[in-house]
């Protein structure tokens, strides 16, 4: 029997190896990684996740500032926000702003205008 050419058998092998070298390489590396040296660093990321989820019930906005009355769209703003981290510390959270578009007709949110 002759052999099949790859591409005849499995049209889509592009994309997969794509898709392998993409997803499942990075991941096998993270994992790679997470568990070298006896597993220190997973142990690590455990014990960071398992910190973070402790304190985060107790994290909150305790003030956020901005010296404008209205934004249009493509408008650049400046914000500042006070967070009370409690046990955390800034290497733990990042801050992100969500401005609505608006509301409708039945008080529902607009899509965002812009995510940060």
């Amino acid at each position: 029997m002759k052999p099949v050419a790859t591409f005849k058998v499995c049209p889509a092998l592009p994309e997969a190896l794509q898709y392998t070298e993409a997803y499942y390489l990075v991941t096998h590396g993270r994992y790679l990684n997470l568990n070298a040296e006896e597993s220190v660093r997973a142990r690590r990321l455990a014990e960071w996740l398992t910190r973070v989820e402790a304190a985060w019930p107790a994290l909150h906005m305790a003030a956020v500032k901005n010296d404008f009355s209205e934004i249009r769209l493509g408008d650049q703003i400046l914000l500042s926000a006070r967070v009370a981290l409690n046990a955390l510390t800034p290497e733990d959270v990042a801050v992100d702003q969500f401005i609505p578009a608006g509301f409708d007709h039945l008080d529902r949110l607009n899509p965002p205008a812009r995510f940060w």
